[in-house]
């Protein structure tokens, strides 16, 4: 049944059986439907609201063909209409496109790859460009190039898309590489870091940027060499280099990024088999198969694997003589007529001068052993060079050093003694109680306590562990039990001497003095009567010392005269 009421722009109202509107021959780029059947329970209780828009069908058989309407007539289905009052229009099929652009576009929620079919078809068919679609709609053109971008994506990734398990974020991050399989390999990392529902796009294009993009700085070959891979042309004015798409790119930070991988590989490839033909006659030269970069590559674009068969020959080898470290370049060892492996790493695009690693190695021992005999060599040179005199100075040195050691142990025992004796002893033992503690804490102070004739006795009883006195307060309640205010105060006062006496580093001795001075210390009389008391301790040393024992001392003294004289 079909009835028709003139209106004044000429449109007419028409009631069409639901089954005899069918769909349009220009596509519905519409997939998505949402809430049909909300819709079909409000037609059943307040009829059709909006009248879908229909066109006379240009194919055998006649009737009528949707132009806008398609959720409606679902529902109608649904709702069990028989018949649908649509509104007849008589539209081109340009008409048609435009009106749909429009439509679509300024839908309120429309889904993205609804937009991004349509928008593809509106370019590659009905010959509309960015700028016109922009200005008809009045989205910005970034916007339009973006859902243009989605049309890029791999069938599983607009899939995954459609099914909203990654959000549009993500899928414009995928979208960025031009190669299926690596999108989908992309696709793979992202859910395997997040699971199934994708919703972080910063973690996406991350992984992006890590794994699928490369630094053309890292190039081997030249950037602006068009000729190098004709069908790719130059880099630096290729739409898959970030810089040229900033639109595209706006989140990312360097303009001289490839979105493309394989192709820089194969640039990568054919630069190599350039160097290999022009070296020629002048050095040992081939280039890695793809197959065996990727077991000598790590699998995160960071060099060499450490467990490759290759070694870099611009890298370095370490090896240790005695104490001391040494480093060679790999260059160095293996020597100028080594053949030379150019690989590249698959991940970051970087090329590499590879040698094997079982060179490397002998390389390395012979160049160790070489410089091991070296070191004996010169060390037993350096002691048949050591001249009377010099001997002479390292022990006058050996001694002074014990001397200035001795002096600062009696300049703190006399400061010691007189701040003991001083009025202060009479302070409360509970302040000092923090020092105390922390004294009995430090590892290096039983010579301290030994001194003092304080704690355990190291022959009978063992201390407790730094560890264990951190919380031993019985320890430390003991150790106080055995000594009154006056040794508190002294230890505390220790404490304070010896760091004062670490800080006088050189010639300079001003940390110290102002405490010698207020408690009445005597400096150069202190040292005066020590150095005394060492001589006198010597002294005794050398005449208790055995008669063949010094003969045999005088006897090489002499020989060593002699031999320097020579």
């Amino acid at each position: 049944m079909t009835t028709a009421t003139a209106r004044a722009d000429d449109d007419q109202v028409v009631e069409l059986a639901v089954d005899d509107i069918h769909d349009s021959s220009i596509p519905n780029y519409r997939q998505h439907y949402d809430g049909v059947e909300e819709m079909a329970e409000s037609m059943k209780k307040v009829g059709v609201l909006q009248k879908p828009i229909v066109r006379p069908r240009k194919h055998k058989g006649g009737g009528f063909e949707l132009v806008f309407g398609y959720k409606r007539r679902a529902a109608a289905k649904l709702a069990g209409l028989a018949t649908l009052r649509c509104e007849l229009r008589l539209l081109t099929d340009e008409e048609v496109y435009a009106a749909r652009l429009v439509e679509n576009l300024q839908r309120s929620n429309p889904h993205p790859m609804d937009e991004a079919r349509c928008l593809q078809d509106m370019i590659s068919n009905r010959g509309y460009s960015v700028e016109r679609i922009a200005d008809e709609t009045g989205k910005p053109t970034r916007y339009i190039r973006e859902r243009l971008q989605l049309c890029n994506l791999s069938l599983k990734c607009q899939k995954a898309l459609d099914a909203d398990s990654i959000t549009l974020g993500v899928a414009l991050v995928l979208a960025r590489i031009p190669q299926a399989k690596l999108q989908e390999e992309a696709l793979g990392q992202v859910e395997a870091n997040h699971g199934e529902a994708c919703q972080s796009v910063a973690s996406a294009a991350e992984i992006v940027r890590e794994n699928f993009m490369l630094k053309l700085v890292d190039a081997p070959f030249d950037r602006a060499d068009s000729e190098l891979l004709g069908k790719a042309g130059a880099c630096t004015v290729c739409p898959k280099r970030t810089g040229n798409q900033t639109e595209l790119f706006a989140d990312v930070k360097s303009p001289d990024l490839c979105t493309d991988p394989a192709c820089f590989r194969e640039k990568g490839g054919a630069y190599l088999k350039q160097v290999v033909a022009g070296e020629k006659g002048k050095r040992k030269l081939k280039v890695l198969s793809d197959t065996a970069a990727k077991k000598t590559f790590g699998q995160y674009g960071r060099g060499i694997d450490w467990q490759s068969e290759y070694d870099d020959l611009n890298g370095e080898s370490t090896f240790y003589v005695g104490s001391h470290t040494k480093r060679l370049k790999n260059k160095t060892l293996v020597g100028p007529d080594v053949e030379v492996t150019l690989g590249q790493d698959p991940k970051s695009g970087k090329v590499y001068e590879l040698v094997p690693k079982k060179l490397v190695k002998a390389a390395l021992e012979r160049a160790k052993k070489e410089a091991t005999k070296e070191s004996k060599k010169k060390s037993a040179s350096s002691k048949k060079k050591t001249s009377p005199a010099e001997a002479a100075k390292r022990k006058a040195d050996a001694e002074k050093a014990k001397a200035k050691e001795q002096i600062n142990e009696a300049l703190v025992d006399a400061l010691v003694h007189q701040a003991e004796s001083s009025a202060l002893a009479s302070v409360a033992s509970a302040p000092f109680r923090i020092l105390v503690k922390r004294l009995v804490e430090d590892s290096g102070t039983e010579r301290l306590l030994a001194r003092r004739n304080i704690g355990p006795a190291p022959a009978t009883k063992k201390a407790p562990s730094w560890k264990s006195r951190q919380s031993n307060d019985q320890y430390l309640d003991k150790l106080i039990e055995q000594a009154g205010a006056d040794w508190l105060w002294g230890v505390a006062f220790e404490l304070l001497a010896w760091d004062a006496l670490e800080r006088d580093y050189g010639p300079k001795t001003g940390n110290i003095d102002p405490l010698l001075k207020a408690f009445g210390v005597d400096r150069k009389k202190v040292e005066a009567e020590t150095l005394k008391a060492l001589k006198a301790a010597k002294t005794a040393a050398d005449e208790a010392e055995p008669a063949p024992k010094k003969k045999a001392a005088a006897k090489k003294a002499t020989a060593k005269k002699r031999k320097g004289k020579r």
